[in-house]
């Protein structure tokens, strides 16, 4: 029986020896319109683009799992609080890995990922140091399970 999910966990091999990326803050231009500034941005590797297309193909296949209510899901299962304070970097980084399933997982790396795009770096954070690695771990020894 095939794992729904290995085209996704065969990159954890790849993605534990990555570095991910990082800050390009690289000065040019000289903010002429012919020549303009360059704002510093996030620079992924090639193993981190794999990683996120392949999370877009998963969400286009799996819209049972409701994406858009990410934030309300997590509410819900108690993983954070909200978002009063700013982004819960602290409370995602700290649910216990074990009790987390396949779609806890997906939600939480949406919520990264969705996140980055109004603060970026938050989702590079997330890669290095480990959370987004070891979640995708957590998904390959359930999807181990779940397909026996």
């Amino acid at each position: 029986m095939s794992k729904q999910y290995e085209s996704l966990t065969e990159l954890i091999p790849i993605m534990e020896k990555d570095i991910y990326g990082g800050w390009n803050m690289q000065q040019k231009g000289d903010g002429t319109p012919a020549n303009p500034y360059v704002m510093p941005h996030v620079s992924f590797t090639p193993a981190v683009y794999s990683f996120l297309s392949e999370m877009a193909r998963i969400e286009k296949q799996h819209p049972e799992f409701e994406w858009h209510n990410y934030m309300r899901y997590l509410i819900g299962r108690g993983y954070i609080s909200g978002l009063s304070q700013g982004f819960p970097v602290e409370e995602l980084q700290k649910v216990p890995i074990e009790e987390l399933t396949i779609e806890d997982v997906f939600m939480m790396y949406f919520a990264v990922q969705r996140t980055d795009r109004f603060c970026e770096g938050i989702l590079l954070k997330f890669f290095k140091d480990g959370t987004i690695l070891n979640w995708l771990k957590r998904v390959k020894e359930l999807d181990t399970e779940d397909n026996g």
